[in-house]
């Protein structure tokens, strides 16, 4: 996986808690990141690929956790808590990226300022992707009202370990029909 970190300030937000508000816009951006939703599933007995399909369960909860940093909240601490983050794997059994919003930072440079520490697998991005996601989901400008969120988005259905096991032969067959004959 990869993380980054961003720095928001916060002063100029209105209307409430800044980390219900980021995690609200979030929330309202993640149909323009339709990966966001996706998740793997092994073929059965590991004979194909594993597949991308949308979460049932998703649950933005588990995906944007609200924290604190420990007293006295100065950058040290803040990047403890980014080395825990980055320390534990993804759940393969969920979407493939977490999104810490952390308020408590009283350092000087950034008092009162909100931490975003992002951790995404690889599959999501390469290279400047990942300013890419960034953009999607935040603005630069303090005064932007987020849009109203998507309600529209239906989860796939689970596929059953005889539908995975069938694509799997199909998708082996078409590789065996590409090769040539010597």
């Amino acid at each position: 996986h990869v993380c980054g970190v961003l720095i928001l300030d916060t002063c100029t937000m209105r209307g409430g808690d800044a980390r219900q508000r980021i995690r609200s816009l979030v929330a309202a951006r993640l149909p323009l990141l339709a990966p966001f939703r996706w998740r793997l599933i092994e073929t059965p007995g590991g004979v194909g690929a594993p597949r991308w399909i949308e979460d049932l369960d998703f649950d933005l909860d588990r995906h944007v956790p609200l924290a604190s940093l420990r007293a006295p909240g100065s950058r040290h601490e803040l990047e403890q808590f980014v080395g825990m983050v980055a320390a534990i794997p993804l759940d393969r059994d969920r979407p493939l990226w977490e999104m810490h919003v952390i308020d408590g930072i009283v350092d000087d440079t950034i008092a009162g300022s909100v931490a975003v520490v992002t951790k995404l697998h690889h599959s999501f991005m390469d290279g400047g992707a990942g300013a890419e996601i960034m953009a999607s989901l935040f603005d630069l400008k303090p005064d932007v009202d987020p849009p109203a969120p998507d309600d529209d988005w239906t989860p796939d259905q689970l596929p059953s370990q005889t539908r995975l096991l069938l694509d799997a032969a199909g998708t082996g067959l078409r590789r065996a029909g590409r090769i040539p004959a010597t």
